[in-house]
């Protein structure tokens, strides 16, 4: 877990899928014709082409995906949907950009930048302060 404040790398968002009313239109459909589970996703995952740097700022529990399915009752059958949800963690890395970042795509600041160290860079870094 990340704490309020805490600076940490990100190499992912989510982004919202594009589900025109047609689509799910067509999902009900099929539901309805073959009785069987549909599922459709509410957010996507988007990888960065270089890791961003960020700070927490909150977290949410995000509904990632949905189930879809004919439920047989004493009135009748009916169709019923069902929200899979996931953690994610709001991390802001400038003034426009507010993200929500699975929590597998997350890392401590500290840790990347001890593990993301080129000896040569730091060695020329030395030189130049002296």
């Amino acid at each position: 877990m990340f704490k309020l404040g805490q600076e940490v790398v990100i190499s992912g968002k989510f982004v919202k899928a594009a589900v025109s009313p047609s689509e799910v239109q067509e999902t009900i459909e099929t539901i309805r014709k073959t009785g069987a589970v549909g599922f459709s996703y509410k957010y996507d995952v988007e990888r960065f082409t270089e890791p961003k740097h960020g700070i927490v700022v909150g977290v949410r529990s995000i509904v990632r995906s949905r189930v879809h399915r004919m439920v047989n009752s004493a009135v009748g059958p009916y169709y019923n949907t069902e929200t899979r949800r996931q953690p994610a963690y709001v991390v802001a890395t400038n003034m426009r950009g507010l993200y929500y970042v699975p929590v597998d795509m997350i890392e401590d600041a500290d840790v990347f930048e001890l593990s993301d160290i080129d000896e040569f860079e730091f060695d020329d870094e030395l030189e130049m302060m002296l």
